[in-house]
């Protein structure tokens, strides 16, 4: 019974994954992807005088890197993705 329970839960996180996947890794996904960690500081600073403020910071930045390990994507190969892109759009 336990083992079916496991089996079950695996099917069902793998579906999840590929959901995740099916999203955010290409087109319109990989650009809401972009504009979730400008807006979450996922690579920038989450640092503020107000403690509080930077928790609040690094909560949000928390949610996009936890997709990133949902997807098993590297954040730093994103960001030079992103930025290779936007430099050859120039």
């Amino acid at each position: 019974m336990f083992g079916r329970s496991n089996k079950k839960e695996a099917e069902k996180q793998l579906q999840l994954i590929l959901k995740y996947q099916k999203v955010f890794e290409e087109g319109d996904g990989k650009t809401v992807l972009e504009d979730l960690c400008k807006r979450a500081y996922v690579f920038d600073t989450t640092f503020s005088k107000d403690p509080c403020e930077s928790a609040f910071k690094e909560g949000q930045r928390a949610i996009i890197l936890s997709i990133f390990q949902t997807l098993g994507i590297n954040f730093q190969k994103f960001k030079e993705s992103i930025e290779k892109e936007h430099n050859s759009e120039e």
